[in-house]
């Protein structure tokens, strides 16, 4: 899990967060996107899940299962506006099942600025990369819990994520 001062200067450490930015209920959308593939507004908007303020959102692209391969590396990536909308909707926390939320590393630019990690973190948004496992929960309510390793200063932690099915 990614802290504000992963990219933010002066950001909120891991250490410094409170244990509830961790922990709420989560909404998970899935999209079917090729590796180098942006996720748009419309595909979350239209996905059928009704995301809420304070959930934690996280996004099944099926990555996980190719973690172990060399295309984990040219994966699906969210768009600049779909984080400016994870941001009006309010949410705690966004998880991808892929290594990182911006444009995947071959594809970036000279310059490269990390503007998803900077939309998302600069506005209190935490990141959670290389989710796993979220197909079962797809379209689910569901209680989240992303623990990360409450290291003094860290950028990130290590967590075990799980999630608890509502009825």
């Amino acid at each position: 899990v990614d802290a504000p001062v992963h990219i933010v200067p002066n950001g909120k450490s891991i250490d410094e967060l409170p244990l509830e930015s961790f922990a709420g209920n989560g909404a998970v959308i899935s999209v079917t996107k090729n590796g180098g593939e942006e996720v748009t507004v419309k595909e979350l908007e239209s996905s059928g899940v009704e995301v809420r303020r304070g959930d934690i959102l996280m996004l099944h692209t099926g990555w996980d299962e190719k973690f172990d391969s060399p295309d984990y590396n040219l994966h699906p990536y969210l768009s600049v506006d779909a984080a400016e909308w994870m941001v009006k909707r309010g949410i705690k926390m966004f998880g991808i099942d892929c290594i990182t939320v911006d444009l995947p590393t071959p594809l970036r630019p000279k310059g490269f600025d990390f503007p998803v990690h900077r939309m998302l973190l600069g506005n209190n948004v935490l990141i959670a990369e290389n989710v796993t496992n979220l197909a079962s929960i797809v379209g689910k309510q569901t209680r989240i819990l992303a623990l990360p390793l409450r290291v003094k200063g860290s950028d990130a932690g290590h967590a075990r994520i799980i999630a608890e099915v509502l009825h």
